[in-house]
């Protein structure tokens, strides 16, 4: 066995796929209905124009180095439009490059996605049952997964009823002289002796293929590759891109300086100094309330119905007497709790948090016993 247990994922992403074909596990046209040919061209082989000029030529028999200075887009019209048309065939595209090329361009999680899918290990036909097969030797031949790592996956439990007598007794046998030499008897051993045809047929197709297969993908970190990486600078440069060309049309300018004040808001959600500013300056101005005359308060208190008591207005609050309307004094501070998250508790009350009771403003003084 190869001795670097480090093994890429392109590599196995490149025998998986392979394999999927020739035991028709997937097929070309499958690969294209998940990767449809414009965005095949467009998306996936957006930065190889020699990937592009293979697929036309093997698909569309066309010729000439121009192929390559053809844009993404214009050669994936051209490609969907010949599929869509029947003059593309599904098996032309895909064999216009490798597969070890079509693993190291297509984005690893959507590939392996294709590979896997229909979980067809679950109820696998015969080529279906071929192919695990073929995984399971592809990982422990090529150290995709440490052969310690393999054989604890497996679970001796349940790896030794699956196999014949035969084997049994060698593995007995290897291990009795093992011990006699004083050597530890490592899962190497074990492998020399049992191979995966012997324990295939005894074990679950889906319990190999979690236990085995799927631990591969994990180790190898196919599944946690990016499709879209946010933070690339091509991605930067797109979105410049973008935000110049809206500052080019109408209204544009407006547009930018938008998209600019919500790059300033910091993590916390409050919006910077500036624009703080200008929040405060575009606000609608707001002016104290007059003092009423006397006459003017005593005709709205007859329209009103009230001759006597507390009556608030907007900005000041006075009381009113027969005789006049005096200024009710200042309101005294009242030590207030401190308020989390717009809740406070009660005092000695540790069970549920009640609604704040924290004035912003003049107490009410139709609420205020300590008015006359």
């Amino acid at each position: 066995m190869p001795g670097n247990a480090e093994k890429p994922p392109v590599r196995f992403l490149e025998l998986a796929l392979e394999g999927s074909f020739r035991h028709h596990v997937q097929t070309p046209a499958g690969m294209l209905e998940h990767f449809p040919p414009d965005g095949l061209m467009a998306d996936i082989l957006k930065e190889r124009p020699q990937m592009r000029a293979n697929v036309l030529t093997s698909a569309l028999n066309m010729e000439g180095d121009f192929l390559t200075k053809l844009g993404p887009y214009t050669a994936g019209d051209l490609l969907q439009t010949a599929y869509e048309a029947g003059e593309a065939d599904a098996g032309k595209i895909v064999e216009a490059n490798t597969y070890r090329a079509w693993a190291e361009v297509i984005p690893q999680a959507a590939l392996w996605n294709f590979i896997s899918g229909r979980e067809w290990w679950r109820n696998p036909d015969d080529g279906e049952r071929q192919y695990l097969q073929f995984l399971l030797e592809a990982i422990l031949a090529h150290d995709f997964l440490p052969t310690k790592d393999y054989l604890d996956q497996l679970s001796p439990k349940e790896l030794a009823p699956a196999l014949s007598k035969n084997k049994l007794e060698e593995l007995f046998a290897d291990a009795a002289i093992t011990g006699h030499r004083n050597e530890p008897f490592h899962a190497d051993r074990v492998f020399k002796i049992v191979g995966v045809p012997d324990f295939f047929d005894g074990l679950p197709p889906e319990y190999l293929f979690e236990r085995i297969v799927r631990r591969t993908v994990d180790r190898l970190g196919i599944l946690r590759s990016q499709t879209i990486l946010e933070g690339s600078p091509e991605t930067a440069a797109a979105m410049e891109q973008d935000v110049q060309a809206i500052g080019r049309a109408p209204g544009g300018e407006d547009a930018e300086r938008i998209l600019a004040t919500e790059q300033a808001l910091e993590p916390s959600g409050t919006a910077p100094v500036e624009l703080q500013a200008m929040t405060d300056e575009n606000a609608p101005e707001t002016t104290a309330a007059t003092p009423a005359s006397k006459e003017e308060e005593e005709a709205a208190e007859a329209e009103a119905g009230v001759h006597h008591g507390n009556k608030k207005r907007r900005g000041k609050t006075t009381t009113l007497k027969p005789e006049a309307a005096v200024p009710e004094p200042p309101m005294q501070a009242t030590e207030e709790r401190p308020i989390e998250h717009g809740w406070s508790a009660p005092p000695n009350d540790t069970h549920e948090a009640v609604p704040s009771t924290k004035s912003y403003g003049p107490a009410d003084p139709d609420n205020d016993s300590s008015a006359s």
